[in-house]
């Protein structure tokens, strides 16, 4: 099977509630996201890196940009062989349409790594819809949406500590069960950064 083909998923029914399935879907969906989006980003280091790009003129290499720069329906089209155009883009400046997006097509397929594929240890993600956060004399407890309508998994937390946005169950391989919580970047000044002189900032329209 051509590792670029799309890969056929098919789920039983497992007693998992919608709320399940719809963070197991979005998860799914972030990884592999992620996946063509590092292919995307190495194919086009590559390709600028080649000495033929020095021979594109500007058009040409705002298409790549275009192709490389986000997932978008052109990107496909490409990787399944076609030669896509851009609406209200300057399509007659390129010179060999066909040849260019067979480099850009080339170029991506080498950089694709292993399709992401589960792993032995199990995670299961919750939103706020899905637990509640509970004190019960001075011990944090956490009741996780189960998979029998009305009952909750009570998990005790070692510590007292925030507990907010999505939290993400993982089952380990060795039998343990870690609860991890996400917190969102500190930002922090930078020190020693001299300034810059105003008249120095510039830009292009």
């Amino acid at each position: 099977m051509d590792k670029n083909a799309g890969v056929d998923v098919q789920a039983k029914h497992s007693g998992l509630q919608a709320r399940h399935w719809k963070m197991a879907l979005q998860s799914a969906a972030i990884v592999v996201s992620n996946y063509w989006r590092l292919a995307q980003a190495n194919a086009k280091s590559v390709i600028f890196a080649k000495e033929w790009t020095k021979d594109l003129n500007d058009v040409e290499r705002f298409y790549i940009h275009m192709m490389l720069s986000r997932l978008r329906p052109e990107f496909f089209e490409l990787i399944d062989g076609k030669n896509p155009h851009f609406e209200r883009f300057r399509m007659e400046e390129i010179r060999d349409l066909p040849k260019l997006c067979l480099r850009i097509r080339r170029t991506v397929r080498r950089a694709l790594g292993s399709f992401p594929s589960p792993g032995r240890s199990v995670n299961v993600w919750f939103d706020q819809s899905c637990y509640k956060v509970q004190n019960e004399n001075g011990v944090e407890c956490v009741y996780l949406t189960s998979m029998t309508k009305g009952k909750r998994i009570r998990v005790e937390l070692k510590g007292i500590g925030k507990v907010g946005s999505v939290i993400h169950l993982l089952f380990r391989s060795d039998g343990k069960l870690e609860l991890h919580v996400m917190e969102p970047l500190k930002k922090k000044a930078l020190e020693n950064v001299p300034a810059v002189p105003e008249e120095k900032y510039y830009s292009r329209a």
